[in-house]
């Protein structure tokens, strides 16, 4: 039987089976929040890394009419945001791969304020990008302080240097959000409906 590009492929890892790997978007057009006041909060984001000197009482404001209601998704300034129910299906899981930072969100004007979200920090940088068949601009000089590269899609990722990390994000290219298939089916499992997962092509 002929195996769908979704399905894993017969390899040495997991158990016999080689995983797939996703770029995790969320809820698209669901979240429309954004953090007006981040750099006034004493606190610094370096992907790969635990925040220090988070303030839990960060406001968040949303820009649609309507309160937002979703479980994952990137919010305006490209912040994974959580649920709460989201994060206790990550933290079963996926334990110790993501750093949970409470905030709240409100209209503009102050009202309809909701609790209990999460911004997640993805504590995981894999060094994975295949090099050979991804290209950038700049002949790979970074583009800023953190090391990113002018990368245009799509770009490719090596399976081998991915080892058997499960949820990371990819130095290089540290805006995207790689999951791996076993928690993308267990995250469907569950029972969240809408989320976006695009399929990522690999080397071997």
């Amino acid at each position: 039987m002929l195996k769908s590009r979704t399905d894993p492929l017969p390899n040495a890892f997991n158990g016999g089976w080689l995983m797939t790997y996703y770029e995790w978007l969320g809820e698209p057009d669901a979240v429309e929040i954004g953090f007006p006041d981040r750099q006034f909060n004493g606190f610094w984001m370096v992907e790969g890394e635990s925040v220090i000197g988070w303030n839990e009482y960060m406001i968040a404001v949303y820009l649609c009419a309507d309160t937002p209601v979703f479980d994952f998704g990137l919010g305006v300034d490209g912040w994974p945001l959580f649920s709460p129910r989201m994060r206790n299906l990550m933290e079963d899981i996926a334990p110790g791969l993501i750093q949970y930072l409470p905030f709240r969100f409100q209209r503009p004007d102050g009202t309809g304020q909701v609790v209990g979200y999460y911004v997640g920090q993805m504590l995981r940088l894999v060094d994975c990008l295949d090099r050979v068949r991804t290209k950038v601009r700049n002949g790979w000089e970074p583009i800023n302080n953190f090391g990113d590269f002018g990368t245009y899609r799509p770009f490719f990722i090596s399976r081998h240097l991915t080892s058997d990390e499960r949820l990371f994000r990819i130095r290089g290219n540290s805006q995207s959000i790689v999951i791996r298939q076993d928690l993308k089916q267990a995250i469907e499992e569950a029972g969240f409906r809408g989320q976006r997962f695009d399929l990522l092509e690999c080397s071997e």
